[in-house]
């Protein structure tokens, strides 16, 4: 199968706020890598996989594949936008080259401070996490009888997401807290 993007660069460049004089090319390797990363943790590979077929095969917008085309254009595609805007901001500001990570520099404009820089990639992420839960939730309201790839994984594929806010690691109070407690090499905060 032939990559699939299930959006451009150019539109990517027209949806989200990122400047035209951004190569495209970067964009191009941050859609894929969001796609492949984000889209088909959020999807699992089940589903994933099917509307990248149905794509393929150009079969996504045939009668029997509306609950696929509805969710591609009205949930896939928006969260999609907006992990490969978060996914763009750091390559925005820096780039590796042969002589190692430098920060791009331009005449005309200052570049911002890591903190300014951290609290946009905060915000971008936030609104890609918000979006996939609308994603997860559009799935679950339509079941197993229409988006059956979703319900049911392999044990070798990626498992859909059943949430997509990440809250941080969370310990239990059994036994592991105390095996944990014993460890003189962990600090607690």
């Amino acid at each position: 199968m032939a990559t699939i993007r299930f959006i451009t660069s150019d539109q990517l460049t027209d949806i989200m706020p990122i400047n035209n004089d951004v190569d495209a090319d970067t964009l191009k390797k941050v859609i894929h890598i969001a796609q492949e990363n984000h889209i088909q943790n959020g999807l699992g590979s089940n589903l994933y996989n099917h509307i990248k077929s149905l794509i393929d095969a150009s079969t996504i917008g045939d009668v029997g594949n509306v609950e696929y085309k509805t969710l591609l254009d009205d949930y896939i595609i928006p969260v999609l936008y907006r992990y490969s805007y978060h996914d763009v901001l750091p390559h925005l500001h820096s780039q590796l080259t042969d002589k190692g990570l430098q920060s791009r520099n331009s005449e005309h404009s200052t570049q911002s401070d890591g903190k300014t820089m951290r609290n946009l990639e905060n915000k971008a992420l936030n609104d890609a996490e918000f979006h996939e839960n609308l994603m997860i939730k559009y799935i679950c309201k339509q079941g197993a009888s229409k988006l059956p790839e979703y319900f049911k994984c392999d044990t070798d594929d990626i498992q859909p997401k059943q949430d997509a806010y990440f809250s941080g690691i969370q310990f239990s109070e059994g036994k592991e807290k105390n095996r944990i407690n014993r460890n003189d090499d962990i600090h607690h905060i």
